[in-house]
């Protein structure tokens, strides 16, 4: 048996697209729109980046799901980036997922730029009201597709990819490497 101790912090989005290219071309227009630019380089070192000021992601993808894993480089900030890419495709189901080390996993659905409901415990910063554990019943959930249903689904699905990244800053065969920086950073 696995000690949760000894596995890293790692989250990830999941977006029902087979298609990489049409994944990253997506995932570019839902930054643009929250002004960022593609920055496919690192960050000079020693630069003390602001928090969100360079967002970078692993895509991967997934094809037991029928779909791609957008795995950021920080961790922690999967459920706020989810909330951005959900309101950049509001007629999508997203499922964004996190385990932090030592922690039990945590999924969230999203819909219309918000999660709508989750399986595990968050404290759910990045709203203003507590998640619930089922859909609300007037909400018109989109199609789930192939997307897991569960925290420990996702977790199985994404065995292999996340543990990669981001420590391994190459990316695994068949996925690809995108950053994106702030248009307000002195970088840019």
């Amino acid at each position: 048996m696995i000690d949760r101790d000894d596995l890293p912090s790692v989250s990830a989005v999941l977006l029902a697209e087979q298609d990489l290219a049409e994944a990253i071309r997506r995932l570019d227009h839902a930054l643009r729109e929250r002004r960022y630019k593609r920055w496919d380089q690192p960050l000079p070192r020693g630069y003390p980046a602001a928090p969100l000021e360079w967002i970078g992601f692993l895509v991967a993808p997934l094809p037991a799901a029928r779909a791609v894993a957008f795995v950021p480089h920080d961790p922690g900030a999967v459920f706020d980036l989810a909330t951005w890419l959900s309101a950049a495709w509001p007629d999508e189901l997203l499922v964004a997922w996190r385990r932090f080390r030592g922690g039990e996993p945590v999924a969230k659905f999203l819909v219309g730029g918000a999660p709508r409901w989750k399986d595990g415990d968050d404290p759910d910063h990045e709203v203003a009201w507590h998640v619930p554990r089922l859909p609300p019943a007037e909400l018109r959930v989109p199609p789930r597709k192939h997307l897991p249903d569960s925290a420990v689904a996702v977790e199985e699905l994404l065995e292999g990819v996340v543990e990669a990244f981001p420590r391994d800053l190459r990316p695994p065969a068949g996925c690809a490497l995108v950053s994106y920086l702030e248009r307000r950073s002195p970088l840019a």
